[in-house]
């Protein structure tokens, strides 16, 4: 009997623990996330791609376009806080890899290359 109450107590200490500790790490990947930048690229047509991004006011962040050799095709400073939908035109660029980058304090934060085909876009890491 003695076995199975201090069984029962173990189980029940173990399984308190184990939800507080969810719950700290679930609270902090909060935290994270909160102060983070968060991205996304897709194709929106054959000469459209749609950025999504979400940054909290006062991230200082930028987008970048470079090609292939590095050299920078455009860059903008993003200001709004909270969610944008930025669609970016790229019909005019020529046929060719590009990388889309998002920085965040000058650090890198979101790469993506896309390639420009005749009537086709891809894009991948």
């Amino acid at each position: 009997m003695k076995t199975l109450v201090l069984t029962t107590v173990l189980v029940v200490l173990s399984t308190l623990t184990y939800a507080q500790s969810e719950k700290e790490n679930a609270d902090k990947a909060k935290t994270v996330d909160s102060e983070s930048v968060i991205c996304n690229l897709y194709p929106s047509s054959d000469d459209q791609v749609t950025l999504k991004l979400r940054k909290e006011t006062g991230d200082k962040v930028t987008v970048k376009v470079k090609e292939d050799n590095g050299s920078l095709v455009y860059r903008k400073r993003i200001k709004k806080a909270n969610n944008n939908k930025i669609t970016y035109d790229i019909a005019q660029f020529p046929n060719g890899s590009y990388i889309f980058e998002v920085t965040k304090d000058k650090k890198v934060v979101y790469s993506k290359v896309i390639r420009k085909g005749e009537g086709m876009l891809i894009v991948s890491n």
